[in-house]
């Protein structure tokens, strides 16, 4: 074989090598560039929302823990007066069937961004975290819910539309996440959690 063919050959091998390589690198780039979940995939895999017992909710201002025996729900800051078990129920399953509509790949110390940074004396930018737990106390999950996440739609004439959240799952360190879900109920006030109906009074014969 001529010396000019076998240096030919060599070239384009050495080439197709440096191709190969330069794809592997490029795909692990883009690998590392995403987060853990990935959009349409549910937020939280195998959430047992029914056989969480107990729920910490830190804000702003103000806590709360809302806890469960034989089905029922009570607000622990409030003497464990009744919650309301159908919105705590309802809280769960969203949780449970969450799903992701984009991953955001980004460091934790730009949580501020998202409204999710504890340390803030931004009520905005401080964000709500909710920590579930089993009935042994066991920690089942931890996560922080941001900002309300506009719509780019023209604007309503009533003010802005939100069409999702942000969130971050604390077990998972990839990213924050926008979901759908707006979680309107979720709120560390102690008081919004009572039951009201439990409070009506009813069939009244004499008042003095």
């Amino acid at each position: 074989m001529k010396t000019r063919t076998l240096i030919i050959l060599w070239s384009i091998a050495f080439l197709l090598a440096l191709s190969i390589f330069l794809l592997k690198k490029s795909q692990e780039s883009s690998a590392n560039s995403s987060t853990k979940r990935k959009a349409g995939e549910t937020f939280l895999p195998s959430f047992p929302a029914e056989k969480i017992s107990s729920i910490h909710i830190d804000g702003f201002e103000n806590s709360v823990t809302l806890e469960k025996q034989n089905d029922s729900w009570s607000v622990k800051q409030r003497d464990n007066f009744p919650a309301t078990t159908q919105t705590i129920n309802q809280l769960l399953r969203n949780i449970a069937e969450l799903k992701i509509t984009q991953g955001i790949k980004a460091d934790l110390e730009v949580s501020e961004e998202f409204g999710m940074n504890e340390d803030s004396s931004d009520p905005e930018k401080h964000g709500i975290t909710a920590t579930f737990k089993d009935s042994s106390g066991k920690e089942i999950a931890k996560i922080s819910f941001g900002k309300n996440i506009e719509s780019t739609a023209q604007a309503s004439p009533f003010g802005p539309s939100y069409i999702g959240r942000y969130l971050r799952n604390h077990a998972d360190s990839s990213g924050f996440y926008a979901v759908s879900e707006l979680f309107d109920s979720l709120t560390d006030s102690p008081q919004a959690w009572l039951n009201q109906d439990f409070l009506k009074i009813q069939r009244i014969k004499t008042i003095s």
